[in-house]
């Protein structure tokens, strides 16, 4: 009965200290993954930032490109006029 008594106690010794082994891996693993979420997070905030600098800058340089055609397409007609003008003197 001692035997069976000190085995019982053995195995109930090695479970627990089996399952501290897999509590504590676990719980390395939980910190690892919090690091790495908040790393993406901080990652994901800083290409939003970036993404919305970025759209400012695209309608601007869209403003200016509309504004250059305008007065692209303004010249090309008064050049066609001159053009028309000196070709009638």
């Amino acid at each position: 009965m001692s035997n069976d008594i000190m085995a019982d106690k053995s195995d109930r010794v090695r479970a627990v200290r089996e399952a501290q082994f897999n509590l504590f891996d676990l719980q390395s693993s939980e910190k690892k993954f919090e690091r790495s979420c908040a790393d993406l997070e901080q990652e994901i905030h800083r290409i939003e930032i970036q993404m919305s600098r970025l759209k400012a800058e695209l309608e601007h340089k869209q403003s200016l490109l509309k504004s250059a055609k305008q007065k692209l397409q303004s010249a090309q007609e008064a050049s066609a006029q001159a053009k028309k003008k000196m070709n009638s003197l």
